[in-house]
């Protein structure tokens, strides 16, 4: 994780960084080796300890290591559970969640690839699931893309791929 100031002095930002940090790991159920790389500033020895405190009520263990020689904050997460990402592609009990969130995606870097390349032509290639939300339940959401990008999407369907295939042609 890198910190950014903004418009924020830097030791401000490194102590909202640590903060909000710990909410993350656990909203997000990261796990794992985290590094993360403070902005130089006054004080921030003092961010190992509040970064502790932050995590101390945190029931997946967690161990703040300190900072490295480069003065980077290193803390490892015990996996406790499946990730916000794992959650988000597996088949859950409502069986349309993993199919939505890859067509969302699906329309998120349509547009993305669609504004930078300038394309009028735009199609979207995913599994029948991914092609038949679009046309379905999320069309509105693909009318919004549209009306963003000022042209239509064409949705193809490509056979035998798997729900999480995407592939965005523009030209």
């Amino acid at each position: 994780m890198d910190v950014d100031a903004g418009p924020m002095p830097a030791g401000e930002a490194n102590r909202v960084a640590v903060d909000t940090l710990a909410r993350e790991l656990r909203l997000r159920a990261i796990a794992g080796p985290v590094i993360v790389d403070l902005i130089p500033s006054k004080g921030r020895g003092d961010l190992v300890e509040r970064l502790r405190q932050a995590v101390a009520d945190d029931p997946v263990p967690t161990r703040v290591s300190g900072l490295t020689p480069e003065g980077r904050l290193e803390l490892n997460r015990r996996r406790s559970r499946s990730s916000l990402a794992d959650l988000l592609l597996a088949e859950p009990a409502l069986p349309h969640s993993a199919t939505y969130a890859v067509a969302l995606e699906a329309l998120r870097k349509s547009v993305r690839e669609g504004l930078a390349s300038g394309s009028v032509r735009i199609t979207v290639r995913a599994s029948e699931r991914v092609v038949s939300s679009l046309r379905g339940p999320l069309q509105v959401a693909r009318l919004e893309a549209e009306e963003r990008l000022k042209t239509s999407l064409t949705l193809q369907v490509v056979p035998d791929v798997d729900i999480s295939y995407i592939d965005i042609v523009t030209g």
